[in-house]
């Protein structure tokens, strides 16, 4: 995965994704890129659903205890 800035994002990938293929033909890995603020918000997102999990987890437990 690559991070770009938001305003270079376009010139990472390339007219047509041609510098991004390029990328991935030279390294042989399949390559994802992300602009800063989109990388941001899947964070934001996993961060959250990290938290729910955790309060469920909580929840659970604690009404086990209780019984």
């Amino acid at each position: 995965m690559v991070i770009a800035d938001d305003q270079q994002l376009s010139l990472a990938i390339g007219k047509r994704g041609v510098n991004i293929k390029l990328a991935s033909k030279l390294t042989g890995w399949e390559i994802d890129i992300l602009s800063e603020s989109e990388y941001s918000k899947l964070k934001l997102e996993e961060a959250d659903k990290a938290l729910d999990e955790s309060l469920k987890k909580d929840s659970l437990e604690k009404a086990e205890n209780e019984s």
